[in-house]
């Protein structure tokens, strides 16, 4: 039952920020974050414009901008550098999944650290469309009744990066929430 609520609660979260992204309109420098507490497990799913990321929109097109994805996502994989939890919530080491349909696969992977042969970017990348980036992060948590907030610190690690429109859905709480590098903390 708890893994279907999980289900059911991503497939939600993915859909929200599916509407949302259609209705609002793309800009460079703002990113969403979707927190959803469901029984014992935390999900974040944070989507940005990859120049708020990278610099750019495209498929790396040189061994340069290789290295500014893989460090992107390596920085972006270390979830205790990007956001803060607290340490009383007991929550485990998160399963992470990043995805860009303008960037390979394999310089997203955990293990991206070669070089390989060019891949081709989506339709979309190709034609010059915006490219974002979505980060998916699912914790499970002892004593998640003591996770209250969590400090966004993505701000320090995407200079690009100036705010962040924040929703986040625990239990029967709703709320939203901006956040920028001096107000990085989103508290329910």
């Amino acid at each position: 039952m708890q893994r279907l609520c999980v289900f059911l609660l991503s497939a939600l979260a993915s859909t929200v920020v599916a509407v949302a992204q259609a209705a609002a309109p793309h800009v460079h420098g703002h990113a969403t974050l979707e927190v959803a507490v469901d029984g014992n497990t935390l999900t974040l799913l944070f989507t940005s414009p990859l120049d708020s990321l990278t610099g750019f929109e495209h498929a790396p097109r040189t061994e340069k901008q290789q290295d500014i994805v893989r460090r992107m996502a390596q920085t972006l994989r270390q979830a205790e550098q990007v956001f803060g939890l607290p340490a009383d919530a007991q929550c485990g080491a998160p399963r992470i999944e990043l995805a860009s349909p303008a960037l390979p696969a394999r310089l997203l992977a955990a293990d991206a650290t070669a070089a390989g042969p060019a891949e081709k970017p989506a339709a979309a990348a190709r034609a010059g469309e915006h490219a974002e980036l979505d980060a998916q992060y699912v914790w499970n948590c002892q004593r998640i009744e003591r996770l209250k907030a969590v400090d966004v610190k993505l701000f320090a690690s995407f200079r690009n990066l100036k705010r962040i429109d924040a929703r986040v859905v625990a239990g029967s709480q709703q709320r939203s929430a901006r956040l920028t590098e001096k107000m990085s903390r989103l508290v329910w």
